[in-house]
């Protein structure tokens, strides 16, 4: 009889951006699989089913905290475990792990849990982040006396490994999603002649710095630089950090600005940029974009936060920067312009650094050999 085994994700989207390759690959390997998430889109949920996957919907806000709302979800999570019957459930972001983890102490359950980045919880001043992410790291570390939680970056490992109660055996690092490098192929970038060509990907979301890059390209504009700046993203309006489309054509009315909207060929984007974009604010997990950029091998302009630099070392494969300002970003372009050179060999290492493990290829393969692990642990 097949393994049964269960994502909880809190978005249908993003189980399909990242997670639906290693979902087929466990299908594939002969498990049975399913995922339970909120559903935004039919057409999603039909793209994940036709895969063999079953989508069960959930009743979740991603971001609010209205307690008797929460609860509801936690007792409609109880009643779909219970009916799923999972031999394992691989729980993906902060809510999914937490409830999971919860029902896990009423429950037999045996819990993969993955943390896609601790975002504001420990980059952030705010008294309620620092007293969410206390709160949270001490959950994980009591999570690892019993089950396995996945890392994409070391900052997250390193805090979570701190905890009081954490068991470091438990603690393991993956790779991000792992882009394929058959998608992704490498090519050499265009030479620079006269305009350099940025590309941000990513959801609209104010911490993602795309106000910080706005500002940056201005300003470089208005000092006789050439560049230009495309915007590939999707308005994510369930959250309260959400970049408003008026915001958009505010900026497209700016000849260096094009919004290109929601694209499925990223990868030509990025093929033709010299620069894959992402200065965030907030610890990310490894963002999925600059995977994608090491692929083709284009330099990265980011930011000194975690995940961030961890695929991103300073002048080696481009450029790491101080979040929430614009002023190193243009300093760093403009010392392109002066040596173009350097942007090749930034190019080249970018595909240095996705050879040492980034590849989807490896990142399942990690992944598939965890499941095993996991159901043969106690």
């Amino acid at each position: 009889m097949k393994k049964r085994i269960t994502y909880i994700v809190n978005a249908d989207w993003y189980f399909q951006m990242h997670w639906l390759e290693r979902a087929t690959a466990a299908k594939n390997s002969g498990f049975q699989v399913s995922v339970v998430t909120p559903v935004t889109e039919l057409g999603i949920k039909e793209s994940i089913e036709e895969n063999g996957i079953k989508v069960i919907p959930w009743n979740l806000s991603r971001s609010g905290r209205h307690i008797f709302r929460e609860l509801s979800s936690i007792n409609q999570l109880c009643k779909i475990v219970k009916l799923e019957k999972p031999d394992l459930v691989h729980c993906i972001t902060v809510k999914p792990n937490i409830y999971a983890f919860f029902l896990s102490l009423f429950m037999r359950l045996k819990l993969i849990l993955s943390v896609t980045g601790l975002g504001m919880l420990f980059t952030s001043d705010r008294l309620f982040d620092r007293a969410s992410g206390s709160l949270v790291k001490n959950l994980y570390g009591l999570a690892s006396r019993k089950h396995y939680i996945f890392f994409e970056n070391n900052d997250d490992l390193g805090i979570i490994k701190s905890a009081p109660l954490a068991d470091s055996s438990r603690l393991k690092r993956v790779m991000g999603a792992g882009v394929s490098s058959r998608d992704y192929a490498y090519s050499d970038p265009a030479e620079l002649h006269g305009t350099l060509n940025l590309l941000f990907a990513a959801r609209l979301l104010q911490p993602k710095g795309l106000d910080v890059l706005f500002d940056a390209v201005r300003e470089l504009n208005e000092e006789g630089y050439s560049v230009k700046l495309r915007v590939a993203g999707i308005f994510d309006y369930a959250s309260p950090l959400a970049i408003a489309p008026r915001q958009i054509e505010e900026w497209s009315k700016y000849p260096f600005f094009e919004f290109l909207g929601n694209r499925k060929d990223v990868s030509a984007l990025i093929a033709n940029s010299h620069f894959v974009c992402l200065p965030s604010s907030y610890g990310e997990g490894i963002p999925r974009v600059l995977i994608e950029a090491t692929a083709i091998g284009r330099a990265i302009i980011t930011t000194d936060v975690p995940g961030c630099r961890e695929i991103c070392t300073d002048n080696f494969n481009g450029f790491l920067v101080a979040p929430a300002t614009s002023r190193p970003i243009v300093e760093a372009l403009k010392g392109i312009y002066s040596d173009p050179l350097k942007l090749e060999t930034m190019c080249r290492n970018s595909n240095t650094v996705f050879l040492r493990g980034y590849d989807s290829e490896q990142v399942i393969a990690h992944t598939l050999s965890a499941y095993t692990e996991r159901l043969a642990d106690s």
